[in-house]
């Protein structure tokens, strides 16, 4: 018998695949402690994680609280745009929406786990994801 509705696994894995979902760690990284350190030490952040690489605790929670509020209020932006129809219009936007918010969601995941010195979660910009991924992801998401 066919399955006919998605689990929050697959749910992660086609959201995984949108554009603008992935976040680049060694880019988000270098963009997000440049202001912090000089090169050398960015180098390590990139390598070790910012925590490995002896950036202070303080500064790594600010970089994960702007990183919260930047995705907040992007998904709410975007959201409330795609609402302005208002009425029967903004019923056809709620499946763009949805999408919208589980994007964010995994935005998010991917940034704080860089943040705290997780590895690049997605090979290949979210393309073939594997189940530990996938699990992990679901983890964060519930968390969240």
């Amino acid at each position: 018998m066919a399955k006919s509705n998605f689990d929050a696994i697959e749910l992660i894995a086609l959201s995984a695949e949108l554009p603008l979902v992935h976040v680049d760690r060694e880019h988000y990284l270098r963009t997000q402690f440049d202001k912090y350190c000089g090169e050398e030490l960015l180098q390590k952040v990139v390598e070790l994680g910012p925590a490995g690489a002896g950036i202070p605790k303080k500064t790594i929670g600010l970089i994960a609280k702007s990183a919260i509020a930047h995705e907040t209020a992007m998904v709410t932006l975007i959201s409330t745009a795609a609402g302005m129809p208002g009425g029967w219009g903004m019923a056809a936007t709620i499946p763009a929406d949805m999408i919208n918010f589980h994007g964010a969601l995994i935005r998010i995941a991917q940034k704080l786990a860089y943040i705290h010195g997780w590895p690049e979660l997605f090979e290949g910009k979210g393309k073939n994801i594997d189940d530990e991924t996938k699990s992990v992801l679901l983890a964060f998401i519930g968390v969240m």
